[in-house]
């Protein structure tokens, strides 16, 4: 029966060790999502966890578990020294979901992460469709970089970069190079449909930068929960009504 499991959900649960939750991956080899949040992984649990799930535990061998298309591990006090493995683990697997929400991966760790979305496996690349990296602390240097890759790679639909308050705080010092970098990143994501920059500390300004750089094939903007002005948020919300199948959440 186990061989049949489709959907494996261990978050919270903080008994089984990396070493054991690969096993049981590895026995259920149809298993398509895996939920790990809030497992207090950390660094060395996500590096066993990642290379288990591309190599094979007993022969050592690469030989990436099959059907495997969503990984989970919001909230597992995960830094850059886990984003090498997991970019690893997104260029020789399947994966399309891809979950890091709420822990400290930084722009250095995000970086390590874009460039594996732009990595390939002999010509195959990278399959993600969904990448959540909300309250990762990220800036608007770390948001460009994922966002270069997006021209790029092509099949990133989904973008979570939510709750990170330090992309707000550098668009607020002005026009810089990043701004300009981040706008034509924006431009070229031609694949990208939804982009949530919820709780980012966004003033009016870099709301409507936002708006007016979004991705050409965009078909949903979340800005909610940033101190925009009441005149801004009217503006936008009459603004957004008339474009069709394009929404902005105020």
């Amino acid at each position: 029966m186990g061989r049949a499991l489709l959907e494996l959900d261990l978050s919270s649960c903080k008994a089984a060790t990396a070493h054991q939750v690969v096993a049981v991956v590895r026995s259920c080899m149809g298993l398509r999502a895996l939920h790990l949040g809030r497992t207090r992984l950390h660094d060395e649990g996500a590096l066993q966890l990642t290379h288990g799930l591309v190599y094979d535990p007993v022969t050592g061998r690469r030989n990436p578990h099959p059907q495997l298309r969503k990984l989970s591990l919001e909230d597992n006090g995960l830094t850059e020294a886990a984003c090498e493995s997991l970019a690893d683990a997104v260029v020789h697997m399947s994966l399309e979901v891809l979950v890091l929400s709420r822990n400290m991966l930084c722009d250095a760790g995000v970086n390590t992460l874009a460039r594996g979305l732009l990595a390939t496996n002999g010509f195959q690349q990278a399959k993600l469709k969904r990448l959540d990296l909300s309250e990762t602390r990220l800036s608007a240097e770390g948001l460009t970089s994922v966002l270069s890759v997006l021209g790029s790679n092509g099949r990133l639909q989904s973008l979570d970069a939510g709750g990170n308050e330090g992309v707000g705080d550098d668009l607020a010092k002005g026009p810089t190079d990043t701004v300009q970098r981040l706008a034509a990143a924006l431009g070229e994501a031609s694949a990208l449909q939804d982009l949530q920059l919820w709780r980012c500390r966004l003033s009016d300004s870099a709301c409507q930068f936002f708006v007016a750089s979004r991705p050409p094939g965009i078909m949903s903007l979340n800005l909610a929960m940033n101190p925009m002005s009441h005149e801004v948020q009217t503006y936008l919300s009459k603004w957004g009504s008339g474009l069709g199948r394009f929404t902005i959440r105020l």
